[in-house]
């Protein structure tokens, strides 16, 4: 009996384990008890070319089907993008809670933003119908290409694995485990790039009513060991898939065959793989153990990261002669050019290609010669907009349009953007192009001016290469009403974006695109709060209370803004902190504010990173706090990580904390104050000291980032260098006499050298400013240094019964080491739950 091929459609004998025209696996009657990819008896209604779908979706041609359901060439005609559309089979929609947890893991997966991971987009129901969309690729499936292949070139199939892994690397890094990794799940694009598909389907698919006859999840040839005894897989079980898959791409076929799943699932437990070199002698012996390794039975023998194992295939890679290193043919559906050309004569042929190459060498030297090649555009600084209105701030404040532009920048994944604390250092800057270009180290300089009139904004942008200051485009005019203004931004950011050639995804498009939902007015008040400009040179509390204001006035024009809202909530923390309100009021009414904005848009990282601030700071509530921050995090990487670096010192994750202001620090590379003070928390105060002093010769007028420096001297006995820094600092520092912060420091490094007088002048300094009715316990770290236990743990509990936001950070700060042991201090942090 013929076989039909669930993909082409194409007649296969039933002898055939693969379909003789794609390459794709057969399901056969006899076929019982494991394939994922087994198709049901329900079919899913098959959509024809040219089917509008979902009122969005035009169908352009059909991909395949497997066991979830058909999958579509579709035109979004929203996006104005190709896309993938998967229609789900109606048996499995059915299963309300398998839905509901399909639903769960295709959040977590479509936050797998990688070039080696084909991009989930979302999960929609239209009537009766369930359906996905994803990132379509050009190209075909691994599957299809050893199929048509046979064997795969060593440095081709090193390549792909590499690839393969750099992706896992990336889902592995969020938690996320493929689990049914193989060839029919990964593309090789028209360029050879490999994309890995269906993160999130195979844990999806583990529920009641799903695991029945031909539907144990997995793929029998790719399955590890612990998933044959269904136990859990994690992303050692990925690695072992990703083994088995570089097998089959050296030697044409899968290390465990069997007439029937279970033979080949038992295999994985039970038999050794054959060993590759001894059937291909040529593989490298390098490649020989990584593919051994890989295929382990017990995981903990594999390698352990998908990073552990790209560096390994690295190694590998470069080993490899360069005549090893075959390009990958990918098979598309373009007309070849032996088709279009069988009706000229060979004299024609000939005479035609002679003067095409004619032609394209003459093209090419023109380029090279009026063109130079252009750099990678992968990093990029958008320095301070010049305001040419003929009134400033007429409409919006500049600084304000400029932060915005930054913002919708941040939401492309594969660009970094320098943050608006650092470029803020270039206003007005007589520096060139490419000296900011080298000292924020970016590819690309976005410059520009801001006109303003009453009813209009014009926004006026050039963006250069930054080595050599070459236009790449530009100038380039954004013009709109000043109640169209919020559609601007996106429209920028795309237009810079698709100029550099930044890898776009749909959903980056889409979320490009958005309209920020606020009343113009509201979000004009919004940009005046925000701007110093706007608030001018007022002192601390009467800026704070300005700025709630302004925020206070927002929101009351239009309820519905979250951004409002979530600003709020930082201005009453603010407020707490400098004494302008009482802490329990404030952090009451901050919590109100968090509260409301998160139940406008629960995607609104600000909204998170507020409802975090509070957990940590005033509820002691740790693990809330930290979810807030990842949260956060995960909605906006560039504007939230420094709460989560401050969380994570706080919480004695030193390392994780440095990992983050690596990061931090390629966004934002004149701000890494966090640096020296992370390795002070860490005790690592000699690490401090050269972190300190390189930063310092950057920011010579840096003072919290030398009060730190002179704390660590004092720490080292260093006390001649921590006197000299302080004498530097208050001679220096027009903000030393009324910057608490500052003055704690300074306080303490004189403590712990011995100058008792000094350290009175501070304690008095800090007294005027009002600072300790708020945070009493803030002069425990002083009297610790002085040796004044008493004195010390009195204050300590002073500001735990007032719960004063500094209680976290303090307790674990060096200054309080020689309160560590007195029985007094491990009362008090064990009554309110805090480690030693």
């Amino acid at each position: 009996m013929d076989i039909k091929c669930p993909k082409c459609h194409s007649e296969n004998p039933d002898t055939k384990q693969f379909c003789a025209d794609c390459g794709t696996r057969l399901i056969s009657p006899k076929d019982i008890g494991v394939s994922v990819t087994r198709t049901m008896e329900t079919s899913v209604e098959e959509l024809g070319r040219g089917t509008t779908f979902a009122g969005r979706y035009e169908i352009v041609e059909e991909l395949g089907a497997g066991g979830m359901g058909r999958i579509y060439r579709a035109f979004d005609k929203k996006l104005q993008e190709d896309i993938a559309l998967k229609l789900i089979r109606p048996d499995i929609g059915a299963d309300r809670k398998t839905i509901d947890r399909f639903h769960n893991e295709i959040k977590i997966a479509r936050k797998i933003r990688h070039k080696n991971v084909c991009g989930m987009y979302d999960f929609h129901e239209e009537g009766k119908t369930l359906y996905l969309t994803m990132e379509f690729v050009r190209g075909e499936d691994l599957r299809s290409l050893i199929h048509r292949m046979k064997v795969l070139p060593t440095g081709t199939a090193v390549s792909i694995a590499r690839q393969i892994a750099e992706g896992l690397s990336e889902a592995h890094k969020l938690g996320i485990v493929h689990r049914d990794l193989k060839p029919g799940n990964i593309m090789i694009d028209k360029d050879g790039q490999a994309k890995i598909m269906d993160f999130g389907i195979a844990r999806s698919l583990l529920g009641k009513g799903l695991t029945g006859e031909g539907m144990i999840v997995g793929t029998p040839e790719y399955m590890s060991p612990e998933q044959v005894d269904g136990k859990e897989a994690d992303q050692r079980s990925d690695i072992y898939a990703l083994g088995i898959i570089l097998y089959e791409m050296l030697i044409g076929r899968a290390p465990f065959e069997g007439e029937t799943p279970f033979s080949i699932a038992n295999k994985h437990k039970t038999e050794p793989p054959p060993i590759p070199k001894k059937i291909i002698p040529q593989i490298p012996e390098d490649l020989n153990k990584l593919i051994l390794r890989c295929l382990e039975k017990e995981k903990s023998k594999r390698h352990q990261t998908a990073d552990e194992l790209v560096a390994v295939l690295l190694a590998v890679e470069q080993e490899l002669p360069t005549t090893d290193r075959a390009l990958i043919q990918v098979k598309t559906k373009i007309r070849t050019s032996r088709e279009i050309t069988v009706k000229f004569t060979p004299w024609k042929i000939i005479i035609s290609a002679a003067i095409v190459a004619v032609l394209a060498i003459a093209i090419v030297a023109v380029f090279i010669l009026f063109k130079p090649a252009r750099g990678k555009i992968d990093s990029l600084a958008v320095l301070p907009l010049a305001d040419l209105s003929a009134k400033k701030g007429e409409v919006y404040s500049v600084d304000g349009i400029h932060d915005a532009l930054i913002n919708e920048l941040t939401k492309i994944p594969s660009v970094n953007v320098i943050a608006r604390q650092s470029v803020m250092r270039y206003k007005d800057s007589k520096k060139t192009i490419p000296e900011i270009a080298r000292e924020l180290k970016v590819a690309g300089i976005v410059e520009g001016s801001v006109v303003q009139a009453k009813e209009t904004v014009r926004i006026t942008l050039n963006l250069f290469e930054g080595r050599n200051e070459r236009r790449i485009w530009g100038p380039k005019s954004f013009e709109r009403n000043a109640s169209e203004i919020l559609s601007l931004y996106g429209e920028v950011a795309l237009t810079i974006a698709r100029e550099i050639n930044a890898q776009l995804m749909a959903q980056d498009i889409e979320n490009l695109t958005q309209k920020l939902k606020v009343k113009p007015k509201a979000y004009e008040l919004y940009l005046q709060a925000r701007s110093p400009e706007a608030l001018g040179s007022l002192p601390i509390q009467m800026s704070l209370k300005r700025t709630l204001d302004l925020l206070q006035q927002a929101v009351e024009i239009d309820p519905n803004f979250a951004l409002g809202y979530a600003w709020i909530a930082f201005t009453y923390r603010d407020m707490a902190s400098v004494a302008s309100m009482p802490q329990a009021e404030a952090f009451d009414k901050a919590r109100e504010a968090a509260k409301k904005a998160v139940s406008l848009d629960e995607t609104l990282a600000e909204a998170h990173s507020a409802m975090g601030l509070i957990a940590f700071e005033h509820d002691w509530d740790f693990g809330r706090a930290e979810t807030e921050y990842r949260r956060a995090t995960e909605l906006a990487p560039g504007r939230n990580i420094i709460s989560l670096i401050h969380y994570l010192t706080v919480m004695g994750r030193f390392d994780e904390a440095l990992a983050l202001v690596k990061r931090e620090a390629e966004s934002n590379p004149l701000e890494p104050i966090y640096a020296a003070w992370i390795l002070y928390m860490a005790r690592r105060f000699d690490e401090a000291i050269d972190d300190a002093t390189r930063f310092i010769q950057l920011n010579p007028e840096a003072w919290l980032v030398q009060a730190i420096r002179s704390v660590c001297y004092s720490f080292r006995k260093k006390c001649s260098e921590a006197l000299a820094e302080n004498k530097k600092i208050l001679s220096g520092s027009a903000s030393a006499s009324s910057d608490p912060n500052l003055l704690f420091y300074l306080a303490c490094s004189y403590a712990s050298c011995g100058d008792r007088k000094k350290t009175d002048e501070m304690i008095e300094a800090i007294k005027k400013t009002g600072y300790l009715e708020q945070d009493p316990a803030s002069l425990a770290v002083i009297y610790s240094q002085l040796g004044d236990k008493y004195m010390a743990i009195a204050a300590l509990k002073q500001g735990f019964e007032s719960r004063s936001a500094s209680m976290p950070t303090l307790t674990c700060d060096p200054l309080l080491d020689p309160l560590r042991d007195d029985p007094g201090f491990k009362a008090l942090l064990k009554k309110y739950g805090f480690k030693n």
